[in-house]
């Protein structure tokens, strides 16, 4: 792929003391296309919002019609985990940690294929 004029450079430096008082001190320039940094994440959002859109629940009480299908209120908020401000619905408050963003798609993800949330806490085994 050319390249688009976009470099950016950036430059690392990890510093690491040694045995009897030595230091240690690598640098890293690294020059790159952020167009193309940023292709795998497009790609991933785009192969979300497609998945997710096909996504349709059926709501199980009395004031639904039986049989009939609704689609997410919106897929803005699973796609917050790949981007800076989610967006929800009105009154929804909104997830701003990226660990738990990513555990709430996990979590959705495994409900879609009839699976349990993971919970690490394991609360029921901790109780006398």
């Amino acid at each position: 792929m050319p390249a688009v004029g976009d470099s950016k450079v950036a430059m690392d430096e990890y510093y690491s003391e040694l045995m009897l008082g030595g230091h240690n001190r690598i640098s890293l320039h690294n020059v790159c296309e952020d167009s193309l940094l940023a292709t795998p994440l497009i790609i991933d959002l785009l192969i979300m919002t497609e998945f997710l859109s096909r996504v349709t629940y059926k709501k199980v009480d009395a004031k639904s019609k039986a049989g009939e299908y609704e689609s997410l209120y919106s897929v803005l908020s699973f796609l917050s985990y790949w981007l800076k401000a989610p967006l929800t619905r009105p009154g929804y408050l909104a997830i701003n940690s990226l660990n738990k963003q990513r555990a709430g798609l996990d979590n959705f993800l495994r409900l879609l294929i009839g699976l349990e949330p993971l919970d690490e806490l394991r609360f029921e085994e901790r109780l006398v």
